[in-house]
């Protein structure tokens, strides 16, 4: 049934997206913020398209039927109304282009950002996901996609896009990719510039990231040898190298790393008291919302000790982490900082800093260590342990022996890769 003038000014938004259609390919779209815009589908080649003639009340329903009229004539003549729009430079013409329009999704995106990071004081994070994004929209879509009109994009377009990702192995970056294209084209829906969502079912079409190599590789015992001569070697920044060496002696995960405080350190009696909660998601359901998690107490070799001191040596004035970010003295390292300069150490694609953790534990089972004191160094737990409130400053002696001998066996090693270079 075709359109009239009141219902049309009387179309209110919803909490979806609708559609009003007049006939002949003319629709009204209202789009959830109230905007409400005319559309004109057609089929070209077998293939479904839509063009964008106007937003009312600019354009009146009359002459949103003439336009209309004047699209299926050309259609009629075996002309592409798109190609006639661009050629003829019409006012009507839908020319915003991806590359205009991701700039607006990219600034809402870092404001909502700001807004989350800025309650939780990290907003050192939202500075790096920009970074990201700039550098995949640079590299693996505008390329493909910047010149192109919004509306002309299409999911075989997104598609492709996923696949040149994929085929480099970089399915982490591919997951990336597929969440911001998501996250785009949605906010177009939302702003009534499209009705459906191009990147809607990328996942269901993505490879899986496992396969390919490991996801958290490490060493074994013979090669850390190899780590503590690059290590030596390595001249990055001091803090970034106190780090790595901290968790080759810790074992500690790399959230509970970047998150610890100097008052989590007892100086006279050797132990760090780690904060279990920062950086675990220990609140993703009721069930282990229930949970009583045990105290994590990790006792320091003098080598370990050392480094903490050190670290509080350089410290900035009122700095809160005991590892702070190059940008902001107030905020934590990035996630990505101790990957990155494994990287550089030359031993990328075989150590990861989570890596660090496997290969401990690997090292301590060939070593001869009990299972107990591995386990209870490296906080490995289930849950029914810790609904049995598992003590984990059990053994504190014992694995204080422990982690003392680990830290001579690295010095002794290290000692040895600096005489073979010297000799």
């Amino acid at each position: 049934m075709p359109l009239v003038d009141k219902v049309v000014h009387f179309a209110r938004p919803d909490n979806k997206p609708y559609t009003l259609c007049d006939g002949n390919g003319l629709s009204l779209f209202v789009a959830c913020n109230g905007r409400r815009s005319w559309h004109f589908r057609f089929s070209w080649q077998k293939k479904q398209y839509r063009i964008l003639l106007g937003v009312f009340p600019e354009v009146s329903l009359e002459e949103a039927r003439a336009l209309c009229r004047d699209s299926n004539e050309l259609l009629g003549k075996g002309i592409d109304p798109r190609v006639y729009r661009q050629q003829t430079n019409s006012p009507a013409a839908d020319s915003r282009l991806f590359r205009v329009f991701v700039r607006s999704w990219l600034a809402f995106k870092l404001k909502r950002l700001d807004s989350v990071f800025s309650r939780e004081k990290k907003h050192v994070g939202g500075q790096v996901t920009a970074i990201q994004i700039e550098r995949s929209l640079k590299r693996d879509i505008l390329p493909f996609l910047g010149d192109r009109t919004l509306r002309d994009i299409s999911r075989e377009d997104v598609w492709a896009i996923q696949q040149r990702i994929e085929q480099r192995g970089t399915f982490a970056v591919a997951k990336k990719v597929r969440t911001w294209l998501k996250e785009m084209f949605a906010y177009a829906v939302a702003l009534g510039e499209l009705e459906l969502n191009p990147a809607s079912y990328l996942n269901e079409l993505a490879l899986p990231c496992y396969g390919k190599r490991m996801v958290n590789p490490f060493l074994s015992l013979e090669e850390i040898h190899e780590l503590l001569s690059c290590l030596a070697r390595y001249r990055g920044n001091l803090q970034t190298r106190l780090a790595i060496r901290l968790l080759l002696l810790t074992g500690v995960r790399l959230a509970h790393l970047r998150f610890a405080q100097v008052q989590h350190f007892d100086f006279k009696l050797s132990v760090w008291h780690v904060d279990v909660f920062r950086g675990r998601k220990v609140l993703e359901n009721s069930d282990r919302s229930r949970l009583i998690y045990p105290a994590y107490v990790v006792p320091l070799s003098s080598q370990a000790l050392s480094i903490v001191k050190k670290l509080c040596e350089c410290a900035f004035p009122g700095q809160k982490y005991l590892l702070c970010h190059r940008l902001d003295p107030q905020q934590t390292i990035s996630e990505n900082t101790l990957n990155m300069a494994l990287k550089r150490l030359g031993i990328s694609g075989r150590l990861t800093s989570h890596g660090i953790r496997k290969m401990l534990f690997a090292a301590f089972k060939d070593l001869g260590y009990d299972d107990d004191l591995i386990n209870t160094q490296l906080y490995h737990f289930s849950c029914e342990e810790i609904r049995r409130t598992y003590n984990h400053a059990l053994y504190i002696e014992q694995r204080r022996t422990m982690m003392q001998e680990w830290a001579d066996l690295l010095d002794a090693w290290e000692k040895e890769e600096q005489f073979k270079v010297v000799y």
